[in-house]
């Protein structure tokens, strides 16, 4: 539920795949019985690709990221940050981040209405 509240789509065999593959770490947070939070990372060619990362607020995303850097040890990590969360942005250079390219999304018809202040990293541009 907390992917298609940040997407507008079903993708939960998407998320089984991602966490099916080999070296990739999930971590989450829930409230209430619900998955609230949660970051996903999984091996690349050059370290890890870090995305989703859902959060309720800037902390819970620093502790989620900072677990999850903990855990991985000294790799270099890529996100894929939404640019109009600018505690996502804060958040990155935070830990050392830099740009080094810039994506934009394209959409056809009205953008759908996603709650972009709790999106710190997508998935990537290949999944979306």
């Amino acid at each position: 539920a907390v992917d298609i509240e940040h997407t507008g789509v079903v993708r939960e065999s998407l998320l089984r795949s991602l966490m099916a593959q080999p070296s990739t770490i999930g971590l989450g947070l829930t409230a209430d019985g619900r998955l609230r939070s949660m970051v996903v990372a999984r091996p690349s060619t050059s370290g890890y690709l870090v995305g989703p990362l859902y959060a309720d607020d800037e902390p819970t995303a620093t502790a989620l990221l900072a677990a999850l850097a903990s855990q991985l040890g000294p790799v270099p990590l890529s996100l894929d940050v939404p640019t109009s969360n600018p505690a996502a942005t804060r958040l990155v250079a935070r830990f050392g981040l830099a740009a080094s390219s810039h994506r934009v999304r394209l959409v056809q018809g009205q953008p759908l209405a996603l709650p972009l202040e709790r999106i710190y990293a997508i998935t990537g541009p290949e999944f979306g």
